[in-house]
């Protein structure tokens, strides 16, 4: 009898690091494995595109519980993983429980192309930051 599956969306985090002199950044790649121990294929995402992917995790015994966990790993341009501390990541611990609610925990913010445009001293001191 195989497991049920879910759909589910994984959105890393990532905060951007000064890359080592003469490289370029290329893609970063997120294995997921599941709460059996298998790990799906590598999941392969290209520079400047969203960090997040879908794919399909077995549903627990309980009827209500998706688990896993993710390894993501930065590639420069060549494909060679960066040498940096915390590249790859340690396993991220993923679990996803319904009944379930959005518990808000960290936001962003930027300025809207208008805003910059209008501000252009802002615009050019954030560019900084």
């Amino acid at each position: 009898m195989s497991a049920t599956l879910a759909q589910v969306l994984i959105t890393l985090a990532s905060v951007q690091a000064p890359l080592p002199a003469g490289i370029s950044a290329g893609a970063v790649s997120a294995v997921v494995t599941d709460s059996t121990g298998a790990a799906q294929p590598a999941v392969l995402i290209p520079v400047g595109a969203p960090m997040s992917f879908t794919t399909s995790l077995p549903i627990s015994a309980d009827g209500l519980t998706v688990s896993a966990s993710v390894v993501a790993t930065s590639f420069d341009s060549n494909g060679t993983p960066i040498v940096a501390a915390g590249n790859p990541s340690a396993p991220i611990a993923l679990t996803l429980t319904e009944p379930a609610f959005s518990l808000v925990t960290g936001a962003t913010m930027v300025l809207t192309p208008a805003a910059a445009a209008a501000n252009p001293a802002l615009a050019a001191a954030v560019k900084k930051a």
